[in-house]
């Protein structure tokens, strides 16, 4: 995704919770029936012109394009919120589903589609310190720390397969 400062975006990354409890307890099929009625409510849950996609497992994205205000990113987020927080009949059984949202505004938070994505996951990650079924906000640390990272990745030769090593340095 190539940003610019004249079109704002918002990001709000998806993590649903309950998801491996209904797969492990009922099946592969069961959480693919979760994960289908999860991408229909959160498509419903945002606006028409919004773009949904699932980047795996049980982590879903929306991408909304001309939302440059906190309120308004903030409402979507939690109408998405509410429309993955009830339950889900699967041959008979009420299976629990609910979701932990990130959001992330460009180019405030981000000014690059990656750097925006790991924005809102870093939100994410905050919100589910937070506990299940809240809404995390990226913050300007977050984005610090990136850049710190990736330098520090690049400058050790960290390679991809290495990914979610840490580095702490004193």
């Amino acid at each position: 995704i190539q940003l610019t400062r004249a079109e704002p975006l918002a990001l709000i990354a998806v993590d649903l919770d309950h998801f491996k409890e209904a797969n492990d307890a009922e099946g592969h099929e069961a959480g693919d029936a979760l994960l289908r009625v999860a991408a229909e409510r959160l498509r419903r849950a945002v606006r028409e012109t919004d773009i949904v996609g699932r980047l795996g497992g049980d982590e879903f994205v929306a991408f909304l394009p001309g939302v440059r205000e906190e309120a308004e990113v903030r409402s979507i987020a939690e109408r998405v919120r509410r429309a993955l927080h009830t339950t889900v009949t699967y041959r008979g059984r009420r299976l629990r589903l609910g979701a932990t949202l990130g959001v992330a505004l460009a180019p405030t938070d981000a000014t690059t589609g990656d750097a925006l994505l790991r924005a809102a996951d870093a939100a994410l990650v905050r919100a589910k310190r937070q506990g299940r079924g809240t809404v995390g906000r990226a913050v300007p640390e977050d984005s610090a720390r990136f850049v710190r990272e990736a330098a520090i990745a690049e400058a050790l030769g960290v390679s991809d397969t290495l990914k979610g090593l840490e580095v702490h340095l004193q």
